[in-house]
């Protein structure tokens, strides 16, 4: 038989259905793997503590919920909810500044004194907002992020604001408004409050108050203001943009009570409705994923395996989301973002989880799609493989459908996808190197996929005629 035609083969790289697109529910309790007889006394003090933590929180939350409806808006009260994670890490900062172990309860009833903010010194570092934009990580940059006008310098947190990462749209900007909101829009990542309520003000402070206090990122300075010439004009300007800011913001508002899990989960859910629709508009569906990150909060270790999970299905989304815009670069960084995550908190049992297969093997169909790393491809889908194979003999759950069927149809479509990398390098080095030299490869492609045709032929669902299909119709071409 003749080689098979390359364009062919790229038009089926990504194939059967896409894996990243639905929420984590259901994940196993197992998968955290902790092994209490390891534990010293420290640790289950650690332990007893969070636990404590949690109870107090969730006692919180409750009264909070009962009373904040009576008094304010169902999206008021939302927007306080969606940082109730970074609530704990401010709480943290009162406790380690005041030594208050009570702390938690008042903030997150929203009856605390927020912590000073030092005055910047009048002749201390200022920076206008146009240099401010050259501190965004890129080419050994730090990372700046500037909040009511103060800088601070987040570099220590670049697992999260670095170029790629998740809360990267926050980095060389006054984004103050879309602390106070919510809204990830550019049109809402400006500094200006006009027209916020007083409640969204006080959010804004809490996030001002987090930065100050927080034990890893330092206070820079402040931005220069720049000179207005023509008030009138900037004036008129401030409107229009305050009026469609505002618009934005109101896509962006969610009812309903549940906490800042909830709060995510909705607006994930907003996102995949506008990534399935029929006319997809993968920019508003990206946005609200980035909106769910601001409702989950900065990751923390003091994140439960729920919490972690959905921040992981999450950024895998919007990843998958960029994938289908072709910016394979930044899709591949916010899958690694995601395995590290899961990583951190799962140890040596991520590689077992449905979630790190998913990252990795979507993560290796980024570098298939971009063509001139197709060995890190197939070592990627290689991994892949391997997790899910761990996976499906452990019975752990898929995230998502929350079926164990899911997670083995995962498997078939990146066993499909670890052929066809397979094959493609073959022919690559055949064209480099000479007729031949891509034998070996080739026959581990052809041996991949008549297993998995074996595997799944008596099978009727649709989706597995689909991937042994493609399978089969590789298999002739060779």
């Amino acid at each position: 038989m003749g080689e098979p035609d390359v364009a062919q083969l790229r038009q089926r790289r990504i194939a059967a259905e896409d894996q990243s697109t639905k929420p984590t529910k259901n994940i196993s309790a197992g998968a955290a793997g902790v092994d209490n007889t390891k534990h010293s006394k420290s640790c289950a003090r650690k332990l007893c503590m969070t636990l404590l933590w949690t109870i107090c929180s969730f006692v919180a939350l409750t009264a909070i919920g009962y009373g904040y409806v009576k008094t304010f808006h169902h999206d008021e009260m939302q927007m306080f909810l969606m940082r109730f994670f970074r609530d704990l890490s401010r709480a943290k900062a009162h406790m380690r500044l005041h030594g208050n172990g009570h702390a938690i309860m008042t903030v997150l009833t929203g009856n605390e004194d927020l912590l000073p903010i030092n005055e910047a010194p009048d002749d201390g570092f200022k920076m206008s907002a146009e240099e401010l934009r050259e501190f965004n990580g890129l080419d050994g940059a730090p990372l700046y992020l500037a909040i009511m006008g103060r800088i601070y310098d987040v570099s220590r947190g670049s697992a999260f604001y670095a170029p790629g990462r998740s809360y990267h749209h926050y980095v060389g900007k006054d984004a103050t408004r879309s602390f106070a909101t919510g809204c990830t829009r550019e049109e809402c990542l400006v500094p200006s409050l006009a027209g916020c309520t007083e409640s969204q003000k006080q959010e804004a402070r809490r996030w001002l108050e987090l930065y100050e206090h927080h034990d890893k990122y330092r206070f820079v300075g402040v931005v220069r203001a720049d000179p207005v010439s023509d008030l009138v004009e900037q004036e008129f300007l401030e409107q229009e943009v305050l009026s469609a800011v505002q618009d934005m913001e109101a896509v962006f508002s969610t009812d309903g009570d549940g906490g800042r899990t909830a709060a995510a989960e909705r607006r994930s859910a907003k996102a995949r409705e506008r990534y399935q629709e029929a006319d997809r508009n993968l920019d508003e569906a990206i946005l609200f994923w980035k909106s769910a990150l601001v409702a989950l909060g900065e990751a923390s270790t003091d994140d439960d395996l729920e919490v972690v999970m959905l921040r992981a299905d999450i950024v895998i989304s919007m990843a998958a989301a960029l994938q289908h815009q072709s910016k394979y670069g930044a899709a591949n960084e916010y899958y690694q973002e995601a395995l590290d995550g899961i990583t951190a908190t799962l140890g040596m049992q991520a590689e077992t989880h449905p979630l790190y297969a998913r990252a990795q093997s979507d993560r290796a169909a980024a570098l298939f799609m971009q063509g001139d790393r197709l060995e890190e491809a197939v070592e990627g889908f290689r991994a892949a493989s391997q997790s899910y194979e761990a996976a499906i003999a452990k019975g752990e759950q898929s995230g998502g459908e929350g079926t164990l069927e899911r997670t083995v149809l995962e498997a078939a479509n990146t066993q499909l996808n670890l052929g066809l990398a397979l094959l493609e390098v073959a022919i690559q080095d055949e064209e480099r190197l000479g007729e031949g030299t891509g034998a070996e490869l080739k026959a581990e492609a052809k041996q991949l996929l008549q297993k998995l045709i074996t595997k799944h032929q008596d099978s009727d669902d649709k989706r597995y005629q689909k991937i042994l299909n493609v399978a089969r119709s590789v298999i002739t071409s060779l």
